[in-house]
């Protein structure tokens, strides 16, 4: 019985070992082709399988990908610029047209893209041959292709994949910008050695922690120390001191991060609207709070009250936006979880003191009111 179970465990076991195998040979239509090197990517549970040929330095690559639906696509493409990134990609894509017919077409990726669908095309890598198979959702694409001599340093190329849901016509519809957004890297393709590559990176890592710091601490900052220090008397003018330099400071930062956010849009084929507007709402509503300060009225004035309604307004819905912002960046960027944990805490005590403070500020006010009264 226990030499049954021990056999049992072996063949799971093994079993389980060359499920997790990337296949060195493929059926491409009517034709089994071999190759000498595989690699299961990270992302979308792709795979690559290759043959390089140093002599001619042609590659025989076969993509392996998974559309999210039968009526979808799958692409894989080489950068030859020195970064694993979509803009200046030579694609190719593969899908089921609406007559039933598997294709596979080529796209060169431009910043046309930020304006309309790809259209296919030729390409900057030349290609000697060129099939596809597809199995219901499941779909492989071969290539082989002349590889550039002056392209990515030595053996290593810079390559990309993804996926979408649907086609129009001979154009793909965009892909997940929440989850299909970390398929790409570089790989050795005389090794085998690959590595995943999140382009613009560390623009990216600016970009949230400019804005973090900028627009969802300094500003908070700012809001807190105007709307509960000034009720100390002790505490004029410092609080107005105090309330500009982190308004002005968090604003200054904020814009080099909003700035940032531009400069990562023209990298990026698609773009996150409710961020990207969000950002841009940010931006203009902080730009009229800095502006207002010019034409802000003594506390005598008849219209001061209307511009105080007006500044707090605009500043409270500020600090809702850039809130709601942040966490939108989160889901965007998907960093390690501590971050976001880190952020959530310094949000929460500061809400937490803003709640002591209302309360302490509350009680101070009546009691000068009552002072005031008696006297």
């Amino acid at each position: 019985m226990e030499l049954k179970l021990l056999l049992l465990l072996l063949v799971a076991i093994l079993a389980s070992t060359a499920s997790a195998q990337c296949p060195l040979s493929h059926r491409i239509g009517s034709s089994q082709r071999s190759f000498r090197a595989c690699r299961n990517l990270a992302e979308q549970g792709a795979t690559l399988a290759w043959t390089h040929t140093s002599s001619s330095n042609t590659l025989d690559a076969v993509f392996t990908g998974t559309a999210p639906s039968s009526s979808g696509w799958v692409a894989w493409g080489i950068n030859t610029g020195p970064a694993p990134v979509m803009m200046g990609a030579d694609v190719f894509l593969a899908f089921r047209a609406s007559n039933g017919t598997a294709m596979i077409l080529t796209y060169k990726l431009t910043q046309d893209l930020m304006t309309k669908l790809p259209s296919p095309g030729p390409i900057g890598i030349r290609v000697l041959d060129k099939s596809v198979d597809i199995s219901g959702n499941r779909m492989k694409l071969f290539v082989r292709i002349q590889l550039p001599r002056n392209g990515s340093a030595g053996s290593v190329i810079n390559h990309i994949w993804n996926r979408g849901a649907a086609m129009q016509g001979s154009s793909p519809l965009p892909h997940d910008t929440k989850n299909d957004i970390k398929s790409a890297g570089s790989i050795n393709i005389a090794s085998g050695n690959a590595e995943i590559v999140i382009p613009h990176q560390k623009l990216k890592n600016r970009h949230g922690i400019i804005n973090a710091v900028g627009w969802g601490l300094l500003l908070p900052l700012g809001v807190m120390s105007a709307r509960y220090l000034k009720v100390f008397q002790c505490a004029d003018p410092a609080w107005f001191y105090m309330h500009a330099f982190f308004q002005s400071s968090g604003y200054v930062l904020g814009v080099v991060g909003w700035a940032t956010g531009l400069k990562l849009a023209t990298y990026a084929a698609t773009v996150r609207c409710k961020h990207r507007n969000l950002g841009i709402a940010i931006f203009v509503f902080s730009t009229l709070q800095v502006l207002s300060l010019l034409l802000r009225p003594k506390k005598e004035h008849k219209v001061r009250k209307f511009w105080n309604i007006y500044h707090h307004t605009l500043g409270y819905a500020t600090i809702a936006m850039i809130i709601v912002n942040i966490f939108e960046g989160f889901d965007l960027l998907q960093p390690d979880r501590k971050w976001k944990r880190t952020y959530i805490g310094v949000i929460s005590s500061l809400a937490a003191l803003s709640v002591i403070l209302e309360v302490v500020t509350w009680v101070v006010y009546l009691r000068n009111k009552s002072r005031r009264s008696s006297q």
